[in-house]
């Protein structure tokens, strides 16, 4: 159905693709080969699994090479690899990433459910363990070599291209953590070396983009969250849904103003982000539609933002 929507098949017509999953291409909040916490139970997940990444590939614009065990061979088990780097000139060099089939399943969800879930970090242990991956330890080393070749090449932008919220966002008013853990707040080990690697090997502009939460999310990637004053390694626009509603999260505000490495929120629009790239600077236009039960919606400014090539630093206009 969602290929014969005209407006689609013009999209895909002018534009080249690359594209990247989260869960619900299987089952909300799955993790790896670990069944996720919608729908019906699942005798076989691998199978279905195989299945959901078979049609993903035969319905979305990607080369056979990412079946990495042949055509025939995408069964249960089987990877479909979607991490990939592409260079555009000196101009930009995008990691495309994979923060889905390769991760660690979540850890102390309440009730002893899967999937994902508010989780006190202080109450969760495991939540520190450095064995746990958000890429799995294959994709990790492969975009730690794809880091230190953008930090030889000392110019330019570097986007990762990935699936989820990056930065902490705190429930909690209070001084303790309340996080999200099927998001990066649930693999901090796993995030603190890659923005350990963005330092380590001096990559230049790190821009980080992500969705899954149905809301927009406009901020500042820190060296350590734990520290408030620590230096900003690179940007992060994580960006909503087109349609999807969001979530009805109590406090919103707060949320907000608990977490001040980020400079602008908002739930309540459907959109998409448009970024602009030119060697002295980056421009993103959040836009909204109106109504997205109307396909002939008029479309809004949400928000601009700028951030000048050499500084990780966000530059932020509300039109």
């Amino acid at each position: 159905v969602h290929k014969s929507d005209p407006a689609l098949q013009a999209a895909h017509a002018a534009c080249p693709w690359l594209v990247t999953w989260d869960d619900h291409e299987v089952q909300n909040d799955y993790a790896g080969v670990t069944p996720g916490n919608t729908g019906p139970e699942v005798a076989d997940f691998d199978a279905r699994r195989a299945a959901a990444y078979q049609a993903y590939y035969e319905h979305m614009p990607l080369p056979a090479s990412v079946l990495t065990r042949g055509l025939g061979g995408l069964m249960a088990g089987a990877e479909t690899r979607l991490y990939a780097s592409f260079q555009y000139g000196q101009l930009a060099r995008i990691a495309l990433l994979d923060g889905r089939q390769y991760r660690s399943p979540q850890v102390c969800t309440p009730d002893g459910r899967r999937g994902g879930g508010l989780v006190p970090v202080d109450g969760c242990p495991a939540l520190a363990d450095p064995a746990r991956s958000m890429f799995g330890a294959a994709q990790e080393a492969w975009l730690d070599a794809r880091l230190a070749e953008a930090g030889r090449a000392g110019t330019g932008w570097t986007v990762l291209a990935q699936d989820l919220l990056f930065g902490r966002r705190d429930a909690d008013a209070g001084l303790g953590k309340l996080v999200w853990n099927d998001a990066w707040d649930g693999y901090g080990p796993a995030r603190r070396r890659l923005t350990d690697a963005l330092q380590r090997h001096r990559v230049p502009n790190p821009v980080i983009l992500g969705g899954d939460i149905h809301e927009n999310w406009v901020g500042h990637v820190k060296a350590d969250y734990d520290r408030p004053d620590s230096a900003s390694v690179g940007v992060e626009f994580c960006g909503t849904s087109i349609s999807s509603r969001a979530s009805s999260y109590p406090g919103f505000d707060k949320l907000v103003a608990e977490n001040p490495h980020f400079v602008f929120a908002d739930r309540d629009r459907r959109g998409y982000g448009l970024v602009t790239l030119t060697p002295q600077r980056l421009e993103t236009e959040l836009r909204a539609v109106r109504d997205v039960a109307d396909a002939e919606s008029p479309v809004d400014v949400l928000a601009r933002f700028g951030v000048a090539s050499g500084r990780a630093e966000l530059e932020h206009s509300l039109k």
